[in-house]
C-alpha cells in the first residue's frame, strides 16, 4: 500500500500556516489549524498547537503506535477537524504505524 512519506526540507513555516506537509524544524503533518501529526521510532505522536507567550507551541495529546483505524477513532475522541489536506494526506498514510515506519527508512 502507498503512504504518505513527511518530506524534510523545503522553506520553514511558523506559526499557525496553513496545514501541509513542511519542514517547519521537526517533521509534522499537518492536519487542522492547531492539529499536527509528528512521529518517533514507535509511535505517531497526536500533537495540539497552544499559544504560550506569543508562540506557537506544539504539545502531544496522543500516542498511537498500532493502526489507522485506532488514529482516526483518537482524532474524533479529540475533536480534530481535519482540512482538507489533512484529510487526503491521513487517507494516504499506511494502514498501520509499522508499516509506515518501515516504508520511510526503507
Amino acid at each position: 500500500m502507498t503512504g504518505v512519506k513527511i518530506a524534510k526540507g523545503g522553506a520553514g513555516h511558523s506559526g499557525l500556516s496553513p496545514p501541509a506537509l513542511h519542514w517547519d524544524g521537526s517533521t509534522r503533518l499537518r492536519l487542522g489549524v492547531r492539529w499536527a501529526l509528528s512521529a518517533d521510532n514507535l509511535q505517531w505522536i497526536l500533537l495540539k498547537a497552544r499559544n504560550h507567550k506569543g508562540r506557537t507551541k506544539w504539545q502531544p495529546v496522543s500516542y498511537i503506535s498500532t493502526n489507522k483505524a485506532v488514529l482516526r477513532r483518537v482524532l474524533r475522541e479529540e475533536g480534530v477537524e481535519l482540512c482538507p489536506d489533512g484529510e487526503r494526506a491521513l487517507n494516504a498514510l499506511n494502514e498501520s504505524f509499522r508499516e509506515w515506519r518501515e516504508q520511510q527508512h526503507g
